[in-house]
């Protein structure tokens, strides 16, 4: 038979679990509040291009958390594209043809919950460093980024981004 003494026991171990159950609860419902979760990717109006076409490219990084999120970048826009011809015998070399715009200015962003923060570019298929050339068809490679504050390096490159994503895109002839 239970006694009072031992039943008292077991409502106290209870009623202990059931608090700590409660509060680690609570504690992680909080941090899923309050935790950055960004969207960040790229995209083009079209999955393929003749030579001569200019390429729409939309790059979105948005909030999905339920708080307001800040970040520091080292660019005053944020957002830098880069274009890249992927060499046909070997894809995992390729050459920057053409590349954004950016301006050197540690600027913080704030982005609000479900809001975005959303740029358009257009490549005109020119190369940036022999613009009297006619670039080839093939395979392009296109990077959006948004470097970190303190990564003052030139050029601003993929690893000392905060966010980064890619796509390839075809040139085909006229």
């Amino acid at each position: 038979m239970l006694t009072n003494k031992t039943l008292s026991v077991k409502k106290f171990l209870l009623l202990t679990f059931s608090v700590i159950v409660v509060a680690a609860v609570v504690a992680h419902s909080a941090w899923i509040a309050v935790a950055p979760n960004w969207s960040f990717v790229v995209v083009i109006d079209k999955s393929a291009y003749k030579l001569g076409e200019s390429v729409q490219i939309t790059v979105s990084l948005r909030n999905l958390g339920f708080i307001p999120h800040s970040f520091t970048s080292s660019c005053s826009d944020p957002i830098a594209v880069s274009v890249s011809h992927v060499y046909e015998k070997d894809p995992s070399i390729w050459a920057q043809v053409w590349y954004s715009s950016y301006y050197d200015s540690q600027t913080e962003f704030t982005i609000g919950p479900h809001q975005s923060l959303e740029r358009t570019f257009v490549w005109n298929q020119t190369n940036i460093y022999h613009p009297q050339e006619k670039i080839d068809k093939g395979t392009y490679l296109i990077e959006a980024l948004i470097p970190s504050a303190g990564s003052f390096t030139q050029p601003v490159r993929v690893d000392n981004a905060f966010f980064w994503d890619s796509i390839r895109i075809n040139i085909t002839a006229t």
